[in-house]
């Protein structure tokens, strides 16, 4: 009988402290989408991508060029860069990035508390181009963001959220 105590205690102890841990997970995962929530509830944070996720082709590290994603109430400033096909419009002297700084339309947030992730879509213009945004936005502050065009492929990007540092001039 000792015997088999010394191999069930062990297992017994190994269990009781990864239920423990699972639970402290779970409740500092809750808070944190709290915090996610009271920062998107803001209409004031940005977005910085650490990566591209064109729709043809393998993801493109963006760590060391510039790019964001500034919400401001209803502004928007959009610089992202864009690795795909263009469709039509454009032009010789036209941008080859997503370049946004205007209104926003169409804002909307959805928030999931089963799966612990808030939707931020919207819509903007640029002059002949509608572009669709749609953001989800992870307990741990880390983002999926995708763009689709009325005149380019789709494409994604992979980031995290922050509070804004410099309000949109």
């Amino acid at each position: 009988m000792r015997r088999k105590l010394m191999y069930v205690l062990p297992v017994l102890v190994v269990l009781v402290v990864m239920a423990c841990s699972g639970a402290k997970s779970k409740l500092q995962s809750t808070a944190n989408f709290t915090k996610v929530n009271a920062l998107v509830a803001k209409d004031t944070f940005e977005i910085q991508n650490d990566w591209m996720l064109p729709l043809g082709g393998s993801q493109i590290n963006l760590v060391t060029t510039p790019n964001h994603i500034k919400i401001e109430g209803d502004s928007i400033d959009v610089f992202l860069p864009y690795f795909g096909v263009r469709r039509m419009g454009g032009g010789y002297l036209a941008d080859g990035g997503i370049k946004v700084k205007n209104l926003m339309e169409n804002y909307k947030v959805v928030t999931d508390t089963v799966k612990q992730t808030t939707q931020i879509s919207f819509d903007a213009n640029i002059s002949t181009e509608r572009l669709g945004f749609t953001i989800t936005v992870f307990a741990n502050k880390n983002t999926l963001t995708q763009v689709v065009s009325s005149q380019r492929d789709a494409i994604g990007y992979r980031g995290s959220i922050q509070e804004l540092t410099k309000e949109i001039p």
